[in-house]
């Protein structure tokens, strides 16, 4: 069973050195990394906008913090604070993580409990 794993693999990097390979699926490697873009609910149920950074790779993972009262939803401008808002949006739990691809974090909206929030970092 090795053997057959080791022939697939290098199969694999032969046809990714020859250039077979697409090349919109490979990344660059990032060259500048943001960080600390937050946003927290000054009113249970308003939507807060994060302040705007730009991304240039476009790869944006945000966290929301242990500490949250309560989950948290990110989404565009009309994300509500309850799990029925017709699909707009992500579910963050305390602790939990989501990862975007996004040109500017002025895009991403936050709604839930008043005092809780959420980091965000990209490339």
């Amino acid at each position: 069973m090795k053997s057959i794993i080791v022939v697939v693999l290098l199969s694999f990097f032969s046809v990714a050195r020859a250039g077979v390979l697409d090349a919109p699926s490979l990344r660059p490697i990032p060259t500048a990394l943001i960080t600390g873009p937050q946003a927290k609910v000054a009113v249970t149920g308003t939507a807060v906008q994060l302040s705007g950074v730009a991304v240039p790779s476009g790869n944006v993972i945000c966290t929301a913090p242990p500490a949250n009262a309560a989950n948290i939803y990110v989404g565009p401008s009309s994300v509500t604070n309850t799990t029925a808002f017709a699909g707009v949006g992500q579910v963050i739990a305390p602790g939990g993580t989501v990862a975007f691809y996004i040109s500017n974090t002025s895009a991403i909206w936050i709604n839930g409990t008043a005092g809780d929030g959420i980091t965000c970092s990209g490339s």
